[in-house]
């Protein structure tokens, strides 16, 4: 049915590429149209699109985890080689996650008027359209379902540079197309509307190209009520994990409310969204590997995985350790540039927390991908179990003994804790040796460890802003050095040494067009 996917490291760093570019390019379109769109339809409106936007945009609440177990079980196929399953499980796959777009678009559907009339406060005379855009998304809702899963087919596929092709236009259509509408002046229910066509153009898009890339799907059609279980299994777990997580990661914004007070809230979140940011390369990085690890599980390839997890864990250190130390020794000038130095004297101390630990979390994905890949997604979930009742009790008490830079302390030691742990389980159960990670990344540790320290003695002994800038930028490209030399294989300075003489290439291309040197 189709070749074997393999897990070069050409594949998955144009992959990771892909995801990267498909997260950020939409964002930029988002920043552009949202403010013409909330001047356009006002601010009651406005809100009532940010709720189409979560039901057609990223609605993900009645998948329960059945996008990354279709992901799993069909790279599971693939690695095996047992191409001839793959039509049955990819369609009972389907048909279940249609089914819960269903159930989901008639449990909207019939709480409309609820939500409408009582729980939103919406003013009177907007309630029919509000009525008439919370059915538009009800019938759109099994649309975003049946993308998401025929999107997991794609990533099992590895084939991320087409999932970008429908996804970043798509995620840019949802701004784009209330932004047309708003032009045209054909009000909410009508940019509702172009919303749910949005999806549904994306579930053809992405059925005809899985169908494109599995032809055996067109006639082979069917349901195969053994897989239930599995995928029922792998998904609740997979839910119990992405329902605690964000779980754990907000909820110290209500106790910081409950404990403190709201007003110091934004000492808080202000750092704390900002540096997070970071973990979008991470997950874009996780998301490409995810499907590689699973496939070569499947094949019994249980050391290039170890392998390739490890080398994936240095890169991400190599790519977000040196910016987010960074951000750790000039945390005070960088807020008090951005947020002012009244924000600066209280949130300093809160960013280099933050940083430290986001670096930790960032660390943490690729165990927990690695774990969900072998088929042990109950790990993750029981660690997330265990781990809510010490982080809700060192929450409070670090608030209380520290004040708001608690939060950040709780947090950070919550994701510490975690990614220990994972580390632990996975290198416990065979499937990341310790030895071997070790191995992977002791040059790595050791170039970063004494960049720190002699970044810690500038910062030590070099007071004037300016001055410890320019010292630390010199340090920082004698780290880029020691890297090149003592931390990168001859394999990643050949890739990167290939990808820099082709962007030089394009770049020159389009200079030389550009200058008209092709034209007669």
């Amino acid at each position: 049915m189709t070749e074997t996917v393999h897990a070069s490291g050409r594949l998955l760093a144009k992959n990771f590429l892909f995801n990267l570019a498909g997260q950020f390019a939409p964002v930029v379109v988002a920043l552009l149209a949202i403010p013409y769109v909330l001047h356009g339809l006002g601010t009651e409106r406005f809100g009532l699109l940010s709720i189409a936007w979560v039901f057609l945009g990223y609605f993900n609440l009645f998948n329960f985890g059945l996008a990354r177990a279709t992901t799993k079980f069909v790279a599971d196929c693939i690695g095996r080689r047992e191409f001839e399953r793959l039509p049955k499980l990819i369609w009972t796959s389907v048909a279940l996650q249609a089914a819960f777009g269903l159930l989901g678009a008639a449990l909207v559907a019939c709480t409309a008027h609820l939500l409408v009339e009582r729980a939103l406060r919406i003013t009177v005379p907007l309630q029919p359209q509000a009525m008439t855009s919370f059915l538009i998304m009800a019938a759109g809702m099994p649309f975003v379902m049946l993308s998401i899963a025929f999107r997991g087919v794609l990533a099992a596929l590895q084939r991320f540079d087409l999932i970008n092709l429908v996804k970043a236009p798509v995620n840019a259509g949802l701004f784009l197309l209330p932004a047309l509408a708003v032009l045209l002046h054909m009000g909410l229910p009508a940019s509702v509307a172009l919303l749910a066509i949005l999806q549904l153009a994306s579930t053809v898009a992405y059925f005809l190209l899985c169908v494109y890339l599995l032809p055996g799907l067109r006639h082979s059609f069917g349901f195969e009520a053994a897989q239930l279980k599995r995928l029922f299994i792998f998904s609740g777990w997979v839910t119990v994990s992405s329902t605690l997580g964000p779980v754990m990661s907000y909820m110290d914004r209500f106790v910081i409310g409950a404990v403190i007070s709201v007003a110091s809230l934004a000492y808080y979140t202000a750092p704390f969204d900002a540096i997070t940011r970071a973990a979008v390369v991470a997950g874009a990085l996780t998301s490409t590997l995810f499907p590689a690890f699973s496939t070569l599980h499947a094949a019994e390839a249980r050391e290039h995985a170890a392998e390739l997890c490890a080398r994936s864990i240095k890169s991400i250190v190599l790519v977000l350790g040196p910016p987010l130390l960074l951000v750790v020794f000039f945390a005070h000038a960088i807020l008090r540039l951005w947020l002012g130095a009244g924000f600066a004297a209280k949130s300093t101390g809160i960013l280099q927390i933050l940083a430290i630990g986001t670096l930790l979390n960032c660390v943490s994905y690729f165990p927990s991908s690695l774990l969900d890949a072998v088929g042990r997604p109950d790990l993750s979930a029981k660690l997330h179990l265990c781990e809510l009742p010490i982080y809700a009790a060192l929450l409070v008490l670090s608030l209380v003994r520290v004040g708001i830079a608690g939060a950040a302390v709780a947090w950070t030691t919550r994701i510490a804790l975690d990614a220990v742990l994972l580390f632990v389980l996975a290198s416990r159960f065979g499937y990341l040796p310790a030895a071997k990670l070790w191995r992977g990344i002791r040059a790595t540790c050791a170039v970063l460890l004494g960049w720190v320290g002699v970044s810690l003695i500038v910062a030590l002994l070099v007071r004037p802003l300016l001055l410890r800038a320019a010292v630390t930028a010199a340090s920082t490209l004698l780290l880029a050095v020691a890297i090149w030399k003592f931390a990168l294989e001859s394999t990643d300075r050949s890739f990167i040494t290939e990808t820099a003489q082709r962007i030089r290439s394009v770049a020159g291309s389009r200079r030389a067009i550009a200058s008209g040197a092709f034209l007669p």
